[in-house]
């Protein structure tokens, strides 16, 4: 069972933001880079970033390390009264609305509660992606330090009936709202009720989890309790928010493999390397457009398309489109994969397709889910082509997940990101 639990949020207290509680928010610390974090120091003195990804020239008065830093700030924001918790355990609600490009607008709706790290190590909270050694150990230190769950992890599950999220729906109205800066917006809520709580934690006791984004914290989490054991009962829990892979706001978006102006590409051309083992289509692309729209243009007919992948090479006239022929064996191809694997189209792309058919090696490729940032890479230049993959669903993600594989790296993006800020969880 995926055993969960109310708690008793810490959260940011109203007079430190205002009229503006998006102002001390920001996404996850593994998508911010320089000048974003910079933006979000702007932004406002106590933004979350500096707590989850500071400045290396930013420490605490007598501090020995950065992670020494980040948890004398925050006992300091603490003492200071800049966080409170609430007075008594609750679950949280939370509401993202957003529209991708000229799609339809669309809400994701989940809900915040601590999920029991003992319960979830026997097979019941399942991973989609592999971890990275330093990133791993970079957040295991910082909870070590901090003693607290600084962010939530983005997990997944199955419930067709929509019985939880008919749940969630009865808790009280929105206490907070605000706007990011994508303009998304977001709401949260609560509710205390012994009776709501109990049965959304007896349905999902039912159900297995799924790590959709923060697989580093997760594990970081769970080496933590590991250490601790019974000398830090907190810590066998780990701050989770929950949405359902059947909700209508669940977007996952490809990312695609930039190829760099070294691509050793020789003397035939892209459709016919490709036509030994995929059938191809032309899609002209549009007339004179701005930038914002071609990228939408090639996002609609690319993420939910029929075809696997897409390319698009620099000073092109059209998109061309592939899937595999029917005479191409993907299992006789790619053996080394697993049977369930094969056929996600960044296995086709990374393995056959790169690798294979063009040899690309692996430090000319660079990675985006932007369309907008593939075209103005292949306008400035900086790339040679781009390679478009379909996105996977979270139908395919959980197929994976369940027979014990793993997709390729950087083949999910979950939009948009989870907010660092709304939620603290504290080990006390």
């Amino acid at each position: 069972m995926a055993r969960i639990v109310p708690f008793s949020g810490w959260r940011y207290a109203p007079h430190v933001y205002g009229d503006s509680p998006g102002a001390v928010t920001a996404p996850p610390y593994d998508i911010i880079d320089d000048s974003l974090r910079e933006a979000l120091y702007r932004q406002h003195s106590c933004n979350v970033v500096r707590l989850i990804l500071p400045r290396e020239n930013d420490r605490e008065e007598g501090s020995r390390d950065r992670y020494d830093s980040v948890a004398r700030r925050l006992s300091r924001w603490r003492s200071e009264g800049v966080l409170v918790p609430d007075d008594r355990p609750r679950m949280y609600v939370s509401e993202l609305t957003f529209r991708m490009g000229s799609g339809p607008e669309r809400t994701r709706r989940g809900f915040f509660a601590a999920l029991d790290l003992e319960d979830s190590s026997r097979g019941l909270v399942i991973a989609h992606e592999g971890t990275l050694a330093s990133p791993r150990q970079d957040r295991l230190d910082l909870i070590r330090a901090v003693r607290a769950n600084l962010s939530p992890i983005f997990f997944l599950y199955s419930d067709p009936a929509g019985s939880v999220e008919s749940l969630t729906g009865r808790f009280e109205p929105e206490r907070i709202r605000f706007s990011d800066e994508k303009a998304n917006v977001h709401t949260l809520g609560w509710t205390e009720r012994d009776d709501l709580m109990g049965e959304i934690a007896g349905l999902m006791e039912e159900k297995k989890v799924y790590i959709a984004d923060g697989h580093h914290r997760y594990s970081a989490a769970m080496a933590y309790w590991k250490e601790k054991g019974e000398k830090e009962p907190s810590a066998r829990f780990v701050l989770g928010y929950f949405t359902p892979v059947e909700g209508e706001g669940l977007l996952i978006l490809p990312i695609h493999r930039m190829v760099g102006k070294a691509w050793p590409l020789g003397a035939e051309s892209v459709p016919e390397k490709l036509s030994r083992f995929f059938e191809g289509e032309e899609i002209d692309l549009p007339g004179k457009i701005a930038e914002e729209e071609l990228a939408d243009w090639i996002h609609q007919r690319v993420v939910a398309g029929r075809f696997t992948f897409a390319f698009l090479s620099s000073g092109a006239a059209s998109l061309s489109l592939y899937r595999p022929r029917v005479d191409c064996d993907l299992d006789a191809l790619l053996p080394e994969l697993p049977g369930v694997v094969r056929p996600v189209s960044t296995a086709v792309l990374d393995n056959l397709v790169l690798g294979r058919i063009f040899g690309v090696p692996g430090g000319e490729i660079d990675y985006s889910n932007n369309p907008l940032e593939v075209i103005r890479g292949l306008k400035e230049g900086r790339y040679r082509g781009v390679f478009l993959p379909r996105a996977v669903s979270g139908a395919e993600i959980l197929e994976v997940a369940e027979q014990g594989e793993i997709l390729p790296p950087k083949t999910t993006f979950f939009y948009p990101k989870l907010r660092s800020g709304m939620l603290f969880r504290m080990f006390e």
